[in-house]
């Protein structure tokens, strides 16, 4: 079995420019077959989504 990218509770943010997760924060909730990933963005909406689409989110800053 391949090693994923990502693990359930993983912060992420999406990374492709011409989709409608660019730029948006979300949390890995769940592995699909195919290094895909189930997504709840910060705003409630889940999408699966390629682990390519995806960046692991560094620690959020407060000021």
């Amino acid at each position: 079995m391949a090693r994923r990218k990502f693990n359930v509770g993983d912060k992420v943010v999406g990374n492709d420019k011409k989709a409608s997760f660019h730029d948006r924060k979300g949390t890995i909730v769940e592995c699909e077959s195919g290094s895909q990933y189930w997504v709840v963005f910060d705003d409630g909406q889940k999408e699966c989504i390629y682990s390519w689409w995806l960046d692991k989110r560094t620690q959020d800053r407060h000021s």
